[in-house]
């Protein structure tokens, strides 16, 4: 199972956000390729809006992080570990 509170992962409020970003595949956010990945758990609707985003600048901040996912819909949770 998905450790859910070590990990960097975005949950956005509807799955189109989540598609969206999916589609574009490699971000640059800070400078750093970051590759968004779907979480690897059992399918259901909250599922198919939470994203992992690995690769992130250590030192990056949730609200950085949140300003740049927020480009594709309204961010509901962020998560960095």
């Amino acid at each position: 199972m998905f450790d859910f509170f070590n990990s960097n992962v975005v949950i956005f409020s509807l799955s189109i956000m989540y598609m969206k970003v999916l589609e574009i595949g490699t971000h640059l956010l800070h400078g750093k390729n970051v590759d968004p990945k779907r979480l690897k758990q059992r399918p259901t609707l909250n599922t198919l809006q939470k994203i992992f985003v690995g690769g992130i600048d250590s030192q990056i901040s949730e609200h950085a992080l949140r300003d740049y996912f927020s480009q594709f819909g309204m961010v509901n949770l962020l998560m960095i570990s």
